[in-house]
């Protein structure tokens, strides 16, 4: 509570054995520097909000695939 996203990525990342947990953003903030940011600092994908539930486990199945084949 309190924390941006970006905030606790920052210090899982401090964590041992948790700096290279893969990470996907969900935002309802839809300004293209935020997503280019948080893509720079290593994050897997940027969801934007509203999102379609009924595509959603496709999309994160696709990010965890492309993910894995690098």
């Amino acid at each position: 509570p309190g924390m941006s996203g970006e905030e606790l990525w920052r210090r899982l990342k401090e964590v041992p054995g948790l700096e290279a947990v893969p990470v996907v953003f969900m935002t309802a903030k839809t300004e293209a520097a935020f997503a280019e940011r948080l893509m720079k600092m290593g994050a897997l994908a940027v969801i934007m909000k509203p999102f379609e539930i009924s595509e959603l486990s496709a999309q994160i199945a696709d990010i965890w695939e492309n993910y894995q084949t690098g």
